[in-house]
């Protein structure tokens, strides 16, 4: 029987040596290839592959302390760990960054918080909190209007305020609060001002 590569992924940077031992720490992955250009990390069941950037298009990157999230990229990384809150800690002292705790979300047996490299990069790291449950994921459009509300609020903002930032209408907004159905940009685009995953509002009914 042939035997498959494992899956994996192939993350390009300027710092390759920090980046690596950012996610050789914070996932556990053992470092078993290195060279000047390519470093690559693996665990049983994945790989990731570190790639030095173009010397050109390196050259015109300028990296934040703390990063800059790279929110619009279209793949997010994703790392098992045994506990996400001592995660946390640890990513901080290698250089990146994990979201607050209240952006924890639960889903199919796991919970999940994203966090960034220290280049940016947007990742997310999962631990089990039990056995899967069936169920149907629906996306919940009354929690979506009270974390809206609840952060306008905190702010001082109107909802003409928030309508301006997001691009999204006032009341497209508030219509949130009755479970409407949403178009997937205008939905986006709220979460986003939130500052949390699309997955923070999912959540499974039964069958």
């Amino acid at each position: 029987m042939t035997t498959l590569p494992k899956p994996g992924a192939v993350l390009f940077a300027k710092d390759i040596s920090r980046v690596a031992a950012f996610y050789q720490a914070l996932a556990g992955l053992e470092a078993t290839y290195r060279d000047d250009s390519v470093v690559v990390l693996e665990s049983e069941h994945q790989q990731l592959v570190v790639h030095a950037l173009p010397e050109p298009f390196a050259r015109s990157i300028q990296i934040a302390s703390p990063p800059e999230r790279r929110d619009d990229n279209a793949v997010k990384l994703v790392f098992p760990v045994r506990s996400v809150s001592e995660a946390r800690d640890r990513a901080a002292q290698l250089g990146g960054e994990l979201n607050r705790e209240a952006a924890e979300f639960e889903f199919r047996g796991f919970r999940a918080c994203d966090g960034v490299d220290p280049e940016g990069n947007v990742f997310q790291l999962r631990e089990t909190v039990g056995a899967n449950r069936e169920g149907v994921p629906r996306f919940d459009t009354r929690a979506l209007y009270e974390a809206l509300d609840r952060q306008r609020a905190e702010r001082g903002l109107s909802w003409q305020d928030v309508a301006r930032e997001t691009g999204v209408s006032a009341a497209t907004m508030t219509r949130t609060k009755n479970g409407g159905r949403l178009e997937v940009d205008g939905m986006l685009a709220m979460v986003r001002w939130l500052g949390v995953p699309v997955e923070h509002f999912v959540r499974e009914l039964p069958r």
